[in-house]
């Protein structure tokens, strides 16, 4: 069940990771320092198409919960379009929906995890 939330979250956060890497900062210290502008939106689309790709294959994961189904694609749009705020939404109600399936001890330590989300 674990291995489950953490594709999930890995297939939501790799664009985040990504994009907050790449801006907002004017030392040039980053994996993309010394690369021209087009090489370095060339890789994001490629980051971006590799991420909605895992996505969906977590999405049509046999095992995932028929709850869980429409919010995974929703974050695979969520990814391919960039929408962060929305991915962050997404991500938490899948994570509780992820608890509730748990025993009560870990069901509390996940809604504790969710609530940092």
């Amino acid at each position: 069940m674990m291995r489950r939330l953490f594709v999930t979250l890995a297939c939501a956060l790799a664009p985040v990771a990504l994009l907050s890497g790449c801006g907002g900062s004017h030392t040039d210290t980053g994996p993309t320092s010394g690369l021209s502008v087009k090489t370095v939106k060339r890789l994001n689309k490629v980051d971006t198409a590799r991420s909605v790709a895992e996505c969906h294959q977590a999405a049509d994961n046999p095992g995932l919960a028929p709850a869980q189904k429409p919010l995974m694609q929703t974050e695979c749009e969520y990814i391919r379009t960039g929408n962060n705020a929305g991915l962050r939404i997404v991500d938490r109600q899948l994570c509780y929906l992820q608890a509730a399936e748990q025993p009560e001890p870990e069901r509390t330590n996940m809604r504790a995890q969710c609530k940092q989300l």
